[in-house]
């Protein structure tokens, strides 16, 4: 085989690579949407106001318990206060109860 038709074979098959390699992307490329941007020029301020309705919650919920018994005479905090360990949330009267035991 003669050196020229090695080149040819040789420029054929690179057209050849060359070919699919093309074909390949414009497929790849058929359904990507071209994006243009722009820079945004700056507002002095920006104003809105939402309107929405719906329900607030709580992230935790609080139990309290005592351990004794008797009448609450007064309510020292109101719903939505806060409170830590240790503060008083309310009065109480304690009613002592005599247990009499038969022998």
């Amino acid at each position: 085989m003669k050196t020229w038709q090695k080149v040819a074979i040789g420029v054929g098959g690179a057209a050849l690579v060359a070919g699919i390699i093309w074909f390949s992307i414009n497929q790849a490329n058929k359904g990507v949407v071209t994006v243009q941007t722009a820079k945004v020029a700056k507002l002095d301020s920006l104003i809105s106001q939402v309107t929405a309705s719906g329900e607030i919650k709580p992230t935790t919920y609080t139990n309290i318990t005592a351990q004794g018994f008797g009448r609450i005479t007064e309510i020292l905090v109101k719903e939505g206060d806060k409170i830590k360990k240790g503060d008083r949330a309310f009065k109480h009267r304690t009613r002592v109860t005599r247990l009499r035991s038969r022998i």
